[in-house]
């Protein structure tokens, strides 16, 4: 299949610091692919430039062959969801969801139809300032949903979810890509990224690995995805 998200080269310099240094992989649709590294490796540096959020210094980042800022109607063939919280505190669940919708041009019903399928439906009266962290991530990722998109950019959607919600959430991102749709995810759980995505991409400023998951742990002689994690990047520490 054809890429879906393609990171060319993608560079970030703040001063003296180069934060993303020539990052390049690509998301193809039908798969989940996994962007991972540790604090401060330029993950969601990557996801912002990506995003149009952050200009980048070198390089391009193109969803569907244009940059995010020239799609002409952006959430509705990327969906994102990043670390922050959407909404006012003081508007409901629905409330926040059917403002999106509006602001998107489709029918404020298409927000009950996410509610079902975020699992929201029973807390949508309730406000925002009371939903818990897990709750959160579910609107966060409902308000990705509303444009109907064909590509999802998330950051970190796991946290906060109890194991319920973690195997929910594995499900939904399966049956998305099974579906035709394409997944970028960042995320420290890695176990849990073993269990759901096809493709993964180390990152440590640079791009240390990207491929398959199976061909990662075969490559390293490891049994788990964090073993052969920590053995690319034990290695890349050693010879500097």
């Amino acid at each position: 299949m054809d890429p879906t998200i393609v990171c060319k080269d993608l560079t970030k310099v703040y001063g003296s610091r180069r934060v993303v240094d020539e990052v390049s992989f690509q998301v193809p649709a039908g798969s989940v692919t996994a962007l991972v590294g540790r604090n401060g490796s330029g993950k969601s540096t990557t996801l912002r430039m990506l995003l149009g959020l952050t200009a980048p210094t070198a390089g391009t980042a193109l969803i569907n062959g244009v940059p995010y800022r020239d799609l002409p109607a952006p959430a509705r063939v990327v969906g994102a969801a990043t670390t922050d919280v959407p909404g006012h505190p003081a508007l409901t669940v629905r409330a926040q969801l059917r403002l999106v919708a509006r602001s998107l041009g489709m029918p404020v019903t298409a927000a009950d139809g996410v509610l079902e399928t975020v699992d929201l439906t029973d807390a949508a009266h309730r406000k925002i300032s009371a939903l818990s962290l897990g709750m959160r991530q579910r609107l966060s990722l409902g308000c990705a949903l509303i444009g109907a998109p064909r590509a999802l950019v998330l950051d970190e959607p796991a946290n906060g979810l109890d194991p319920d919600g973690i195997r929910w959430l594995r499900a939904f991102l399966r049956a998305f890509a099974d579906d035709g749709g394409a997944v970028l995810v960042s995320s420290h759980s890695l176990d849990e990224i073993e269990k759901t995505a096809d493709d993964v991409v180390v990152l440590s400023h640079r791009v240390r690995y990207a491929g398959t998951v199976s061909a990662l742990m075969a490559h390293e002689h490891q049994a788990s995805l964090e073993d052969a994690f920590h053995s690319v990047l034990d290695r890349e520490a050693a010879a500097v």
